[in-house]
């Protein structure tokens, strides 16, 4: 049976995440910065400082790297309560991106994180679908080695966050080695070469196009091992669809709040709507779906 308890402090951290949030990200905030008009380009500076300065950012990484070492399930709690708040911030990527880091970088990549953790620095994956298991046939990055370095060339036309990070992850496949291989690279966003344009999404998330033409990087800029970047990105990625699927699970929480308040209170035909059961069976139907999206989130 699936023990859908958490411990006390999961539940405080819970109570914690959805205080602040109810504060400092209420949902008005968030239809100003999805909306059209010069609001919907300015990136949430304030909140995503506030989220470091609780040590959100760092959570899910290991304590020797100044982390929070919290498992997956504690992780998902607050993302839980993220995906309630619509939270307009790059705390999954930036997760990620900063795990693969701790677990494959050197010690000079490794340097980066404390930045990033206090929130200074942003850093996210741009590929081809983040959050897929096609890596092999989705990367449209090509690196071909030069000198001491590499080239890399090409696009990736959806990267969420990308117009705001200052350090880009990718995965390119690299001249000389086997086909469905490819290297991981850490690209700083003011690389020669490298443009990266905002682009229109309906939901009103952050998401860019980035092209590289002829980035140079140096051999020190390599993620991992070379050849090895799918390998790399398996155990990170996978993490973050559980955590993607949790976010889920706390927005549709906050549907069925929504929709059954809106039942209680619009009234026609004197009286409230909630009253008929056709609207009944359809908020049953909506709790239904929340709660069982909660448990595969869960298991």
């Amino acid at each position: 049976m699936l023990d859908t308890a958490v411990n006390a402090d999961q539940s405080a951290l819970r109570e914690v995440a959805r205080d602040f949030l109810s504060t400092r990200c209420p949902i008005g905030a968030v239809r100003n910065l999805a909306g059209p008009g010069e609001s919907a380009r300015a990136f949430p500076v304030q909140l995503w400082q506030a989220m470091a300065d609780l040590g959100w950012v760092a959570l899910g990484l290991p304590e020797e790297l100044d982390g929070g070492g919290a498992d997956t399930v504690t992780r998902s709690v607050l993302h839980g309560e993220l995906g309630r708040a619509l939270a307009p911030t790059p705390h999954l990527e930036v997760a990620i991106a900063a795990e693969v880091v701790a677990a494959v970088g050197s010690a000079v990549q490794r340097s980066v994180l404390p930045d990033v953790i206090a929130g200074r620095r942003i850093m996210v994956p741009a590929l081809p679908d983040s959050f897929g298991a096609r890596l092999s046939v989705d990367v449209v990055l090509d690196a071909r080695p030069i000198g001491s370095g590499w080239l890399l060339s090409g696009e990736l036309p959806m990267v969420a966050f990308g117009a705001d990070a200052d350090i880009l992850l990718v995965a390119a496949r690299a001249s000389g080695h086997s086909a469905g291989r490819h290297t991981l690279f850490l690209v700083p966003r003011s690389a020669p070469g490298l443009d990266v344009h905002p682009r229109p999404d309906r939901t009103g998330g952050r998401i860019a196009s980035v092209t590289m033409a002829d980035v140079a990087l140096r051999h020190e800029d390599v993620l991992g091992e070379p050849g090895r970047g799918g390998e790399h990105l398996v155990v990170p990625l996978l993490r973050g669809k559980v955590l993607r699927c949790a976010e889920i699970a706390g927005a549709g929480a906050v549907v069925l709040d929504m929709t059954l308040d809106h039942a209680r209170q619009r009234e026609q035909f004197g009286g409230p709507i909630g009253r008929h059961q056709a609207v009944q069976y359809l908020c049953s139907d909506l709790a239904l779906a929340t709660r069982l999206t909660s448990l595969l989130a869960l298991q």
